[in-house]
């Protein structure tokens, strides 16, 4: 038997616009984000085989309260040990921030999981691509069929980019309100492109912003010439408009994956963290799906919540990193006068004693990389 455990980060019941009493709008979050303050959905499956099911719960639960002895926060020997509590304040250059303690329980892990052939697979779904997904996708794909576009994929794409990056406030509130149709949503979202061009193409630009005009005039185009062929219906037909998280696609990701491991799903039990439905899981025709459980009195949610938070961190700080100045190629006479962005480098001034958890941390991942 095999049995799987799934935990996440950044889920959401609902996905709205910043803008209202409660949460004014800003360009640089654009939408409300839950506790977890995460642009993305990100999930972990962890797979652990009956014969080593045993083997991993006893280590764990020893290396967690062997963590907990040292902590003030378990002093009184009662709580259960999170990701969060792990990392807190001791991430803020990502895993080159990480203290010894959780450095040596990371690696501590890690080398559970890989002596015990533990399994993982990662998937993230980008929030806003949720609300072009529903708004849009039938769209693309009848432009698909015709022959229409170039690629659905690069343009799908470069609607996602330019709505995360560049969209104002006004297309934003108008793609997350349930009462706009989608066809104006789309006038808005063609007057803002044509706008952000005119405001551009006098700037005496280098690679980047030469490939995003080229791309932004390339969305113009199609969609002045196709949003003809855009239709309401599946829209309006929805029973609840508001943007929710669509677990399908991370079934969709789950199934890729056990196809490739080839096992036979009979011989799968597939546990679920608190919060967590079981219905879209039941397509993979699993032996037995629990959901609601409480991870206190489950290893394996507990292993995969460790797990997530620490790579669900790390695509968020890799991301914040990664966000350029958008005022300077306005401001600036020439975008010559604006700075590249680049991942910084304090994310990568490993001290020697954090090298052997990242060896691990990508045997772990890929399975080929030598320890």
């Amino acid at each position: 038997m095999e049995y799987l455990y799934i935990d996440e980060k950044g889920t959401q019941e609902t996905i709205k616009a910043l803008g209202n009493n409660k949460t004014p709008y800003t360009d640089e979050q654009k939408i409300e984000l839950g506790t977890d303050n995460m642009k993305d959905f990100i999930a972990t499956v962890v797979k652990i085989s009956d014969v080593h099911l045993e083997n991993v719960e006893y280590r764990y639960s020893n290396l967690e309260e062997e963590y907990k002895a040292k902590s003030q926060k378990f002093k009184n020997g009662k709580g259960e040990l999170k990701g969060s509590d792990i990392l807190k304040k001791n991430f803020k250059n990502g895993i080159a921030s990480l203290n010894k303690r959780g450095l040596k329980f990371y690696v501590d892990l890690v080398d559970i999981l890989i002596e015990n052939k533990v399994e993982n697979h990662v998937f993230v779904v980008n929030k806003i691509g949720l609300v072009i997904d529903k708004r849009f996708t039938d769209w693309i794909l009848k432009l698909g069929e015709r022959g229409y576009l170039p690629s659905i994929y690069r343009f799908k794409y470069s609607l996602i980019k330019y709505v995360e990056n560049e969209a104002n406030k006004e297309v934003i509130q108008a793609l997350f309100n349930k009462d706009t149709s989608s066809g104006s949503v789309l006038n808005l979202i063609l007057s803002d492109i044509k706008a952000f061009i005119r405001k551009h193409k006098k700037i005496r630009y280098r690679d980047r912003l030469d490939a995003q005009l080229k791309s932004y005039k390339e969305l113009k185009i199609l969609i002045e010439n196709y949003k003809i062929y855009l239709t309401d219906e599946d829209f309006k037909n929805e029973s609840d408009k508001f943007i929710r998280l669509n677990w399908e696609k991370a079934v969709f990701s789950i199934d890729l994956w056990l196809i490739e491991l080839n096992i036979d799903r009979g011989e799968i039990e597939l546990s679920l963290d608190d919060g967590i439905k079981k219905t879209p899981f039941d397509r993979l025709k699993l032996a037995k799906i629990h959901e609601g459980l409480d991870s206190k009195n489950h290893v394996g949610l507990r292993i995969a919540d460790v797990l997530i938070v620490l790579i669900g961190n790390c695509i968020s700080k890799l991301t914040l990193d990664m966000k350029y100045d958008k005022s300077c190629f306005l401001q600036a006479k020439s975008a010559e006068n604006c700075r590249e962005i680049y991942i910084g480098l304090q994310l990568f001034f490993y001290i020697k004693s954090q090298y052997p958890f990242l060896r691990r941390i990508r045997h772990f991942s890929t399975g080929s990389f030598p320890l």
